[in-house]
């Protein structure tokens, strides 16, 4: 289990409310628990599974239906291959649901979360995770009635970050964020309360972040976190020590490095739209703004674990060739063996297009960051052709949505559009509500004789009822 015990370090989420390759999530061991630890409740219909025995509650909350049997065996099996730190961190998701096995609230959000993913690639009503989701939601009302600051148990915070997935992953993206901003102020009062957090509880911290940055980017709207500061990244080293797998130090400070980055596009993709919609924006400082957040991206990508790793890949095509590979169109195969390292050169590829946006926000329109852009569309494409990118559907509808944007015109780059689309009804079957929307999106895009700016197709996805909503919390906050 991770490190429960206070680890000190000098940075918290107050202060800001050669390395062996983690290789693919698909090797990593998670331990199995005992079948002689199982306990039977005795009826026909309730069964309590996969939770050691003496963890077991008498309270009904934790008597589980067995018809959810299979979403706690998915999120065993399944979650540590779709969560982006369970690669790093091999204990995360194990953990979570260890601490599950006695606090209801963080139990049934967890289920609910696996139950929304598996149902949705089924195609099936989501019976079962709206269930868990209101227990989730009534038994976290009392628990945060009956406790708070220094009474607050950590695993009560951890179930109101879990609301935010759930509303991620059923495309309710204002109420994810109003979760985020719940947990942010849970936090807040639980470090305020002078409790230090323990490793688990900054790991919940940072998927916060990142949570925040694709929310916000979303809408747009501005980031209820702010970025940690560059210069308390090492502080962080010591709670990571305590968690990451054996030699996965540095791919950890990679990856936390790049959720910063993408934090900074976030809060600058914000301003600059509040800027340009006010009349009050300044395009030189924005386009040196950009300039420098791009530059730091190329800096990350010089980091020696990837250089290493890039060099590793070289010599495994070289010696090792793998089976062929789909491509995108004409363009070249990009086969990698290290799927984690894929999924973070892809995110990395996205942040970049993104800020290219924020720098020149027409689409369709010439910019001199065309080349830069039109490359890492070109390589995303490249990847995802190659390797499916990943199991979790967010990062290759992001994919799909930008690399739209970069081919906007079907009359200039009928090849590539073509194979967007083909891509986005794969994804359709698959029950993916976001790859409808961007779907939607592109098909007015491509169509409209106008210009249309970034901004603009990102909020035509949205209903029009919560960018109203969005609009009055975003008043009430200032």
């Amino acid at each position: 289990m991770l490190d429960r015990q206070p680890t000190r370090a000098s940075s918290t989420p107050i202060d800001s409310a050669s390395c062996s390759s983690p290789g693919s999530p698909e090797d990593l061991e998670i331990e199995e628990i005992d079948p002689s630890e199982m306990a039977v409740v005795a009826s026909p219909t309730l069964i309590t599974d996969f939770v050691p025995l003496t963890r077991i509650s008498q309270s009904p909350e934790y008597v589980i239906d067995a018809i959810d049997a299979p979403y706690i065996s998915f999120y065993n099996a399944e979650m540590p291959k779709i969560h982006p730190y369970a690669a790093v961190f091999p204990r995360f998701i194990p953990d979570l649901m260890q601490m599950g096995a006695s606090a209801a609230p963080l139990l049934h959000s967890l289920i609910s979360i696996a139950a929304v993913i598996t149902d949705t690639v089924q195609q099936r009503p989501q019976i079962r995770a709206l269930v868990h989701h209101q227990i989730t939601l009534r038994t976290l009302q009392d628990a945060i009635t009956s406790a708070t600051g220094p009474h607050m148990d950590e695993t009560i915070i951890y179930a109101v970050m879990m609301l935010g997935y759930f509303n991620l992953f059923s495309a309710h993206f204002l109420s994810a964020r109003r979760h985020l901003r719940g947990f942010s102020l849970m936090l807040h009062s639980y470090l305020s309360s002078g409790r230090v957090p323990s490793a688990m509880t900054m790991l919940i911290w940072r998927c916060a972040i990142r949570l925040d940055t694709y929310v916000s980017s979303v809408y747009p709207c501005k980031p209820i976190f702010p970025t940690p500061p560059e210069d308390q990244e090492d502080a962080h080293r010591i709670w990571i020590r305590s968690a990451v797998r054996p030699l996965g130090e540095e791919w950890a400070m990679a990856q936390f490095s790049l959720d910063n980055l993408q934090s900074r596009a976030a809060h600058l993709s914000w301003s600059a739209y509040e800027s340009r919609r006010t009349g009050t924006a300044n395009e030189n400082t924005i386009e040196t703004q950009c300039t420098n957040l791009l530059a730091d991206f190329s800096v990350w990508r010089r980091r020696r674990v990837f250089l290493e790793e890039d060099s590793l890949e070289e010599l495994l095509r070289q010696h090792r060739p793998s089976a062929p590979v789909q491509t995108f169109l004409h363009h070249p195969p990009l086969p990698m063996k290290n799927t984690f390292y894929a999924n973070l050169l892809n995110e990395y590829r996205i942040a970049v297009m993104f800020v290219t946006f924020i720098a020149s926000p027409q689409v369709g329109g010439h910019s001199l960051l065309d080349a830069v852009r039109k490359s890492h569309a070109i390589d995303c494409c490249r990847s995802m052709a190659a390797t499916g990118v990943s199991k979790f559907p967010v990062s290759m509808v992001r994919i799909l949505q930008l690399a739209g944007l970069v081919f906007a015109d079907p009359t200039e780059s009928p090849a590539e559009c073509g194979w967007i689309l083909e891509q986005l009804d794969k994804l359709i079957a698959r029950g993916v509500l976001g790859a409808l929307r961007v779907k939607e999106m592109l098909g007015v895009v491509w169509k409209s004789p106008g210009i249309w700016t970034f901004a603009e197709t990102e909020r035509i996805m949205q209903n029009a009822d919560d960018l109203e909503a969005l609009a009055m919390e975003e008043c009430q906050d200032v």
